[in-house]
């Protein structure tokens, strides 16, 4: 598995600044153990700092925490991916948070929003959430570096305002890979299963899972992954001032984490998740994913209910059209589609205050 890691890393660093260098984790689902890793692709070459472990090293994690912050409120009942979010300017003057391409988009769901890596949903969905939770829940997962109080980071804990590592970041990809179920990574072959300790629930990481495994996004590979009917669910990071570019990639089998950046921490125009890292990180998958493999089967509490097209919230009587989207029974808000209304005998949509 090395070998493979170290092939495609080192193919994609030849078109890449000398001193950019990447890492790797690939773990296995099932036993949570670490079947490759690379802690620095330019090991031995005697350029840069090729002497770091950069799989061990905490930087900036960019988007790829956003996952975590949708699962939470999916788990407490706050949204569903049909959940529409305002992709607005947080301030009258236009201030605030911005999405990568300074773009706002206006309503979307919580399912585009995630797979399009959306900044402004993401920080409305963390204060839904609330940071505290967004916080506890980091640390459970084994984020060792988030040390201070949640206020201290605000509302860049969705974003990318802390530091994690690869290896980390594969532990918690694998969580969601196990259903919400986190153990530590292992090293020994002959260590038996762990059980786990729930940090996630199984219904919130498999609503997670199946928008990452979003076929729309702009990535050639994928339309090959789907094509061959292998399914790849991922999600990219860049860091503030392009200094690391992520990508996190789960299927049925494998957990597997790929990080490009420059271990002095200096910013390179290339260093872009969606760019960078996610060719190699889907390449790698689709080499160790067979035609047809299965994916992640729902849990029984997860159904398709028919849902408002306009609104995401549960079809009441008069919604004129409406769309079927994944619900967790007893959990998700149950509350009736509030935007159309009745009103002197004709259909109205009630607008907001």
């Amino acid at each position: 598995m090395r070998r493979l890691l170290t092939g495609e890393l080192t193919a994609a660093l030849g078109n890449m600044e000398p001193g950019v260098t990447a890492a790797a984790v690939l773990v296995e689902n099932e036993t949570g153990k670490v079947r490759g890793y690379v802690g620095n692709a330019r090991e031995g070459t005697g350029s840069g700092a090729s002497w770091v472990d950069c799989a061990l090293s905490p930087r900036s994690p960019g988007s790829t925490l956003k996952p975590f912050v949708y699962a939470l409120a999916f788990e407490s009942g706050r949204a569903i991916p049909a959940t529409m979010l305002a992709d607005t300017p947080q301030q009258p003057s236009g201030g605030g948070t911005r999405n990568f391409d300074r773009l706002f988009r206006g309503p979307v769901s919580a399912r585009t929003a995630l797979a399009d890596s959306l900044n402004v949903p993401a920080v409305r969905i963390l204060r839904a959430a609330g940071a505290e939770n967004v916080l506890g829940l980091f640390r459970r997962l084994g984020f060792s570096q988030l040390t201070r109080e949640a206020e201290w980071y605000g509302d860049s804990l969705a974003l990318g305002g802390c530091e994690v590592s690869p290896l980390e970041l594969a532990r918690a990809y694998r969580t969601l890979a196990a259903g919400g179920l986190d153990s530590p990574l292992v090293w020994n072959e002959r260590a038996g299963l762990s059980a786990g300790t729930r940090v996630i629930s199984a219904e919130a990481a498999a609503l997670t899972l199946d928008i990452l495994k979003d076929t729309r996004r702009n990535l050639p590979l994928y339309g090959e992954a789907g094509a061959d009917g292998n399914t790849v669910a991922f999600k990219t990071g860049t860091s503030y001032g392009l200094r690391d570019a992520w990508t996190a990639a789960v299927t049925r089998k494998w957990t597997l984490v790929v990080w490009f950046g420059d271990p002095g921490g200096r910013p390179h125009r290339g260093l872009v998740g969606l760019k960078t890292a996610a060719p190699s990180a889907v390449r790698i998958m689709l080499k160790l994913t067979k035609k047809g493999d299965p994916w992640f089967t729902l849990p029984p509490s997860v159904v398709r209910k028919e849902l408002c097209a306009l609104s995401g919230a549960p079809r009441n009587q008069w919604c004129p059209q409406s769309r079927r989207g994944l619900f967790i029974e007893g959990v998700s808000d149950a509350a009736p589609c509030s935007l159309h209304t009745m009103k002197e005998g004709e259909i109205s949509i009630k607008m907001a205050a």
